[in-house]
């Protein structure tokens, strides 16, 4: 189990690390050009559910489980309100199914441990 452990790791701190990186850039280069105008509560909401996501993948990394489990269902509701209320098809967003991907890497992980600590 120590590989899929090793990847899940790898690529949550990638995921983790490219979303800061997004964010941080993002905010800047916003209040920069002056463009910052107040958020609707659905861009809120959306913004909240992927910072779940990610912290879900930042707590997986000492219980993988929980962990999984709260950043996929974070991951699953955001893709649910991106859906919906955008409209935009599912394919359009494959690339993002990464992260819910790695919360699936990590339930597994924490599942296979529990189960093999269980038989010994």
């Amino acid at each position: 189990m120590k590989i899929p452990r090793i990847i899940a790791r790898v690529m949550s701190a990638i995921i983790v690390a490219f979303a800061l990186i997004m964010f941080i850039g993002q905010t800047m280069e916003s209040a920069k050009e002056g463009t910052s105008s107040p958020m609707t509560f659905y861009t809120v909401l959306l913004i909240a559910l992927f910072a779940i996501g990610l912290l879900g993948l930042a707590l997986a990394w000492k219980w993988e489980l929980i962990g999984g489990i709260i950043s996929l269902l974070a991951f699953i509701a955001l893709f649910i309100g991106i859906y919906i209320f955008n409209s935009i098809a599912l394919d359009k967003l494959a690339l993002l199914f990464i992260y819910p991907a790695n919360a699936i890497l990590f339930i597994f992980v924490g599942y296979r441990s529990k189960a093999l600590n269980q038989t010994t």
